[in-house]
């Protein structure tokens, strides 16, 4: 990359960026992340009673098969996040600040020092039970079109709520299962391009509120530290102070703002932003979402079409 920004923003995904056998390839020939994936799941499996990485790559299951459990899904994410940044910074690849999209806050928080693997793996693990006890089945369907869509159509407006909204022609609702085929008929009538998205349940709406109080008890006793390095989280108004339950609680239940967050971070300078996520999604969102003369990189690392190593060691090249 030509006139490389200085500071460089890792960004992290969560629920629906996940597959299974992610991160496989890396996990095969990168001694680094694999030795800070056996690490957390020796930690996982110390708390929970059973091996995260397990699951994950189960030689039985297929990238292809759909990947809904949401308390392995969610542990596997965050695993798989925080053993990237560590590989990263293991090479002298460092962040100047996080990024994070949802669920995607835990990775974040630790890399920028608020909390510590342990805690938030219990929390995150908490927090998933909560959603799978509290809360009926729901999904989320990326739409590709602009979100003035959803305001026209009152089968939209009526049986989904906005769960992010990712730039001017790229937005996700979160609607219960019982109103699906509802809603993908009215897309479909509209023409608009749309994807369901591998998740049990509606998050960012209205369907997620029977957790809250558990969620919220999930960071009751949380001591999060002052961030050490700018971080954003896509909320509707950015933290401005410390982290707190009810922050944590704001990223599962309120709309994933990428587009505004990105803009202000933009009104700010250059950056190199690298995908720390499973599936390379911020990345592509970023793509389409920054201006073509933009002074900005964007890198992913991880993709369910890649072979990761060889990305790893041309990211590190590029970097260096």
């Amino acid at each position: 990359m030509d006139n490389q920004p200085v500071k460089t923003i890792f960004m992290y995904t969560g629920q629906g960026s996940q597959y299974y056998h992610m991160g496989a390839g890396l996990y095969a020939t990168n001694p680094v992340f694999r030795q800070r994936m056996d690490k957390l799941n020796h930690m996982a499996t110390d708390l929970f009673g059973f091996s995260p990485l397990a699951g994950l790559y189960a030689p039985e299951r297929l990238k292809s098969t759909p990947f809904e459990d949401t308390v392995l899904s969610s542990l596997t994410i965050f695993m798989l996040e925080r053993a990237i940044t560590d590989t990263l910074i293991h090479y002298d690849c460092r962040p100047d600040g996080v990024l994070s999209l949802s669920m995607g806050a835990f990775a974040a928080l630790c890399a920028s020092g608020v909390s510590d693997d342990e805690t938030m793996l219990v929390a995150l693990h908490r927090q998933a039970q909560a959603m799978e006890r509290c809360c009926a089945g729901g999904i989320m369907v990326a739409v590709l079109a602009p979100v003035t869509l959803w305001q026209e159509e009152d089968t939209l407006r009526l049986n989904s709520e906005i769960a992010a909204i990712n730039g001017e022609s790229h937005f996700v609702l979160s609607l219960p299962r019982s109103a699906l085929a509802q809603v993908e008929a009215r897309l479909t009538i509209r023409k608009a391009p749309f994807q369901r998205m591998p998740v049990s349940r509606a998050y960012h709406s209205r369907w997620i509120e029977p957790a809250c109080q558990e969620v919220l008890n999930a960071f009751g006793d949380v001591a999060f530290r002052r961030a050490k390095m700018p971080v954003s989280l896509c909320l509707a108004a950015p933290v401005s102070g410390d982290i707190s339950p009810q922050i944590m609680w704001n990223i599962a239940r309120g709309p994933i703002c990428l587009r505004d967050a990105v803009q202000r971070l933009e009104r700010e300078g250059g950056y190199r932003y690298l995908d720390a996520g499973p599936s390379g999604t911020a990345a592509t969102l970023l793509k389409y979402m920054l201006p073509a003369a933009r002074q900005s990189a964007v890198r992913s690392l991880l993709s369910p079409l890649k072979q990761d190593e060889r990305v790893l060691d041309e990211l590190l090249i590029t970097a260096a």
